[in-house]
């Protein structure tokens, strides 16, 4: 997903793009959806800033793991 993100392989939309592959790979494996708040929108957006500058590596590692701690939502909580 953010490799798709930080190629920029389209001129608009790379992050939408982005999260309806993931989304779209994820709900047809039985995983739930992966999704950012509101409320989460700044963090993602400097952990995703930090990522693209730095490529991958540690930055990539805590975008990951960020992400999913936080935005990964299973069909229980999808439900709810």
């Amino acid at each position: 997903m953010f490799n798709i993100m930080r190629a920029q392989l389209f001129w608009d939309g790379n992050k939408r793009t982005a999260f309806l592959t993931a989304n779209y790979l994820m709900s047809h494996a039985g995983v739930g959806l992966v999704y950012v708040t509101e409320n989460q929108l700044t963090t993602f957006h400097q952990l995703l800033s930090a990522y693209y500058e730095a490529g991958a590596g540690s930055a990539l590692t805590k975008l990951i793991q960020w992400t999913a701690e936080n935005c990964i939502h299973g069909p229980s909580t999808l439900k709810s």
